[in-house]
């Protein structure tokens, strides 16, 4: 396993249960304690990590299990949903980001004859049963809390690929006009998948404001649309105004 791909298992099983030994790490990914501890002083440097005796720990923030925010603003995030399913049109490509927001848009489009790209499971799923839709799923480390793929084997796969439309979530929108996210997993995906759409749209309620988030995706000035129920903050709405962005709220 290529350090990258093993570094991703690391902070994975971190992610999951917030420690790991040195090691039960070793024997997930087939290398030595020795590597182990290599890959763990290089994630300390990074910031990512704590190391302890045995082990490491887990840095800031982790992610909450999709199955306990399913229901958190759940008639927003339909009104917001069903908004970012209205810049889609029939015969485009879609990517549908990760997390329960852009899942909520992903209910509203099953029905259409389009091509869905997504690492979300439950997205899958969803499309597996369409009878008008194509689906492309990308392919990379699992994250079972969050029922989606992350890493940097997902990242090359989108950046394989193109889209017409991203429907893309975010844990937080920062202070300083920054998307942020909780995990490093989703941050080169989430990049990727702007890279790859010809128009990215931001589906956020007013809980990403300024939610949470260590790491950062990008600036909010690469965005082309933002969806919320949020009353966006005066300076806020300064700096998508000079970036020309389009704001919907619902």
């Amino acid at each position: 396993m290529i350090p990258g791909a093993r570094h991703q298992v690391i902070l994975g099983a971190l992610q999951r249960s917030g420690v790991a030994a040195v090691a039960d790490l070793a024997k997930m990914t087939n290398v030595s304690a020795s590597t182990i501890r290599r890959d763990l002083e290089h994630l300390e440097e990074e910031g990512l990590i704590t190391r302890t005796c045995g082990g490491a720990i887990m840095n800031g923030e982790r992610d909450r299990a999709l199955s306990s925010v399913a229901q958190v603003n759940s008639e927003a995030k339909d009104r917001i949903g069903r908004t970012c399913a209205g810049f889609v049109s029939p015969g485009d490509t879609v990517v549908i980001d990760v997390g329960t927001t852009a899942l909520a848009a992903a209910r509203h489009l099953v029905d259409l004859p389009i091509t869905v790209i997504t690492a979300s499971l439950p997205v899958l799923r969803m499309f597996a049963e369409s009878e008008s839709a194509r689906v492309i799923g990308l392919g990379g480390s699992y994250v079972p809390e969050y029922e989606c793929f992350g890493g940097p084997l997902t990242a090359q796969s989108m950046l394989s690929l193109s889209a017409d439309v991203a429907i893309i979530g975010a844990s937080g929108v920062s202070r300083n006009a920054h998307l942020r996210d909780t995990t490093s997993a989703q941050v080169p995906v989430k990049q990727a998948i702007m890279a790859r759409a010809d128009r990215s749209i931001l589906a956020v309620d007013e809980d990403k404001f300024p939610g949470e988030g260590s790491y950062t995706v990008a600036a909010v000035g690469d965005i082309d649309v933002i969806v919320t129920n949020a009353e966006l903050s005066e300076d806020l709405r300064e700096r998508c105004g000079a970036a020309t962005i389009e704001e919907v709220r619902v």
